[in-house]
């Protein structure tokens, strides 16, 4: 609803929030997700950049000099300064400091949009909707994907029931990462289902709906000695509706790679990496190059943007966003189920987490 309102509505009439034609938006985090919300923001021409947190100071003094926002090391501290011209707060620090961004946000009583995902762990996502709840503010989860138009497309042909009964759905999740802690802090065993394939846990709840029934995944360190998985593989089942498999790795030396099938009984749906351009070069010695995007960055550029555009909406029309704390919660039991299964060894059911 908001997404048709703001589109048709809002692209081509001044809106003002308290007088200001422009949404204020603090940014904790000038990492690299933090980077590309700030510029987005600086792209809308409904929002302004109204400061920068982060606790690195030469980051975010290069961020603010970058973005012409002044930085701060503290966000009640930006807040308090900034206080009259705020409305909202946009948190891409590590996965371990979203809870302290999301409590002093909603003590200042402003709305939230917070990278994926929402917590580490299934109890600190329940006392992140819990307080989000109790402020009476709106929150917005950054599973970018959702507003991508290939993802979309596939969702719509899904309620629209071309393929009919879903029977089989597997999501391929390839990345080239050479250091798996970039955005989430020191890693921690499981931690590859919290940052990378919370993607996916997000897309089989908004494809199929939640809960499934039960998940079962298996993971190996292969490639890099982190603490962590690099490599997994994860089957969930539900309850009249499809088998899904997810196949992850942070080993992928070819490059960023994102597909997903989804067969039923009326047809499948493919969904095919998205190319950089449609030139395919071919030499000597059948050596062939195919175009890529390197990076989910490039990948998802339009989405990132279109995500943020919706958070300013809600800002100014007063409506809750989507994804909220509660997609956030259901991608959090999951993830947690999937990291309890890789760890015990065995299927574990989802009543068990909720």
């Amino acid at each position: 609803m908001l997404e048709a309102i703001y589109c048709s509505y809002f692209a081509c009439v001044p809106h003002y929030i308290g007088g200001s034609l422009r949404a204020g938006i603090i940014i904790v985090g000038s990492g690299r997700m933090g980077s590309i919300h700030a510029e987005n923001i600086r792209r809308s021409g409904m929002a302004e950049l109204v400061a920068i947190v982060d606790t690195d100071e030469e980051r975010a003094r290069k961020a603010s000099e970058r973005f012409g926002a002044p930085y701060y090391l503290d966000l009640e501290r930006a807040i308090i300064n900034n206080k009259a011209k705020t409305h909202g707060v946009v948190i891409a620090s590590p996965l371990t400091a979203h809870l302290d961004g999301i409590r002093i946000a909603c003590d200042h009583g402003l709305h939230i949009f917070v990278e994926k995902p929402l917590a580490p762990s299934i109890s600190q996502c329940r006392e992140a909707v819990s307080i989000v709840k109790k402020a009476g503010v709106f929150l917005q989860i950054g599973y970018q994907r959702r507003y991508d138009k290939s993802y979309k497309e596939v969702k719509r042909s899904i309620d629209v029931g071309d393929i009919e009964r879903p029977f089989i759905a597997k999501f391929i999740a390839r990345d080239p990462m050479p250091d798996p802690g970039i955005g989430i802090g020191s890693l921690y065993s499981g931690a590859i289902f919290d940052d990378m394939l919370t993607h996916e846990f997000d897309l089989t709840s908004w494809f199929f709906g939640f809960p499934p029934i039960s998940i079962y995944a298996v993971g190996r360190t292969m490639c890099f000695k982190t603490g962590d998985y690099d490599n997994v593989l994860v089957v969930m089942e539900y309850s009249g509706g499809p088998l899904v498999s997810i196949e992850a790795t942070r080993c992928s030396v070819y490059g960023h790679d994102l597909r997903l099938e989804i067969l039923g009984e009326k047809g499948l749906l493919k969904l095919e990496n998205i190319p950089e351009h449609s030139v395919h070069m071919y030499g000597r010695d059948n050596i062939a190059r195919h175009p890529r995007l390197p990076w989910f960055a490039e990948r998802f550029s339009e989405a990132y943007y279109k995500e943020i555009e919706i958070f300013i909406g809600s800002l100014i029309l007063g409506e809750r966003p989507t994804p909220n704390e509660e997609d956030g919660l259901r991608a959090c039991a999951i993830s947690d189920a999937a990291k309890r299964s890789a760890i015990e060894r065995r299927p574990v059911t989802l009543s068990e987490m909720l």
